[in-house]
């Protein structure tokens, strides 16, 4: 099954963002495909307990599929109403919650509190 994407917009900006049980960084890419159009691809687990194997003698948990998992491919695009600033795109990833940032055209972004911390992460093209 796709994963759901939520989009908060802000006067200077849209916000996109999943929750992806067991997908990592690396599972993730973003492109756009026009001047308002953005595409995510990824792989995550069929299996969205997120429950993974424990490595036996270090106790750690594995980077592997999870425990009766398959990885599936999702591509989910959107397109923004309101041109946006290709160049300001940046992206983050932190407990498998993918947030993306799209800044709108004409707009300049000012740290400040949660919105200022969502500015950085990886130029576009980059696996996440």
């Amino acid at each position: 099954m796709p994963p759901n994407f939520n989009i908060d917009e802000c006067p200077s900006a849209y916000f996109v963002k999943s929750y992806l049980p067991g997908c990592h960084e690396n599972d993730v890419s973003i492109r756009w495909l026009n001047n308002q159009a953005l595409e995510i691809e990824g792989f995550n687990p069929q299996d969205s307990s997120g429950w993974r194997p424990v490595s036996g003698s270090t106790g750690r948990i594995s980077d592997q599929v999870p425990v009766g998992g398959e990885r599936e491919r999702f591509t989910q695009r959107f397109q923004f109403p309101t041109q946006v600033r290709r160049e300001g795109l940046k992206a983050r990833m932190d407990d498998s919650i993918l947030e993306v940032m799209v800044p709108k055209a004409g707009t300049e972004l000012v740290p400040n509190g949660e919105q200022g911390a969502r500015q950085s992460g990886p130029e576009l093209g980059a696996k996440i």
